[in-house]
């Protein structure tokens, strides 16, 4: 019995440690306050109140400073290791730790960016326009959209890129809103038909996976 009392005390002991070591190895990132950005950003889901506007507060304050921290979220993808430590790590109760999984900080980097708003919109289309980082920052001014839908023309604009890496990652940020209308500017009618008309612009077209996609102003 003694035995296997200490056979479970290693494993949860090497579990421990290796979680430990994937937060120690993690990039090191923006800091506010002494406190790092994805620390502000798991505080969205505080319990107290006072807490959560403390943590909008300094999302407020960070503003575009924000974008490489999220660029970083958007681009980070957990190991296989690193899913299957943080399934048995989060379902055990023994140790007071939770490893939050990549999937989990980008679902609190949406609130993140609707906080934060408009500031976001002039870095993130730098990102945007350029290919190697188009995909992260798309879906970034698509979680921005609900604050500050100028976002929409934003990547309206990216359509027309040269560059077919914008091209498709503003495609995929825009595919979300078919068939449903925001805020008077954009709408979406049947697969492969787009209409954007937040700035009014061109009558344009471009192609995606051999299906025309057709883009007017309304």
């Amino acid at each position: 019995m003694k035995r296997r009392s200490h056979l479970v005390l290693i494993v949860v002991l090497g579990v421990a440690i290796t979680a430990a070591a994937f937060l120690a190895l993690r990039p090191r990132e923006l800091v506010y306050q002494g406190r790092s950005f994805r620390a502000w950003l798991a505080d969205l889901d505080a319990k107290s109140n006072e807490q959560r506007e403390r943590a909008k507060e300094a999302l407020h304050q960070i503003g575009s400073n924000a974008v490489p921290a999220l660029m970083n979220i958007m681009r980070t993808k957990d190991s296989t290791l690193k899913r299957i430590v943080a399934k048995w790590v989060n379902g055990q109760s023994v140790i007071p730790l939770h490893i939050t999984t990549d999937v989990q900080w980008k679902l609190k980097a949406w609130p993140g960016c609707q906080i934060i708003g408009s500031a976001l919109i002039p870095k993130l289309t730098e990102y945007l326009n350029n290919g190697e980082s188009a995909k992260e920052a798309a879906e970034l001014l698509y979680f921005v959209e609900m604050r500050a839908p100028e976002s929409i023309s934003v990547l309206g604009n990216a359509l027309t890129n040269r560059d077919s890496r914008v091209r498709l990652a503003a495609v995929g940020a825009l595919r979300p809103r078919a068939s449903r209308r925001i805020r008077g500017n954009l709408c979406i009618s049947g697969y492969g038909r787009w209409s954007a008309g937040l700035d009014g612009e061109k009558a344009f077209r471009r192609f995606k996976h051999g299906r025309r996609l057709q883009v007017w102003a309304q």
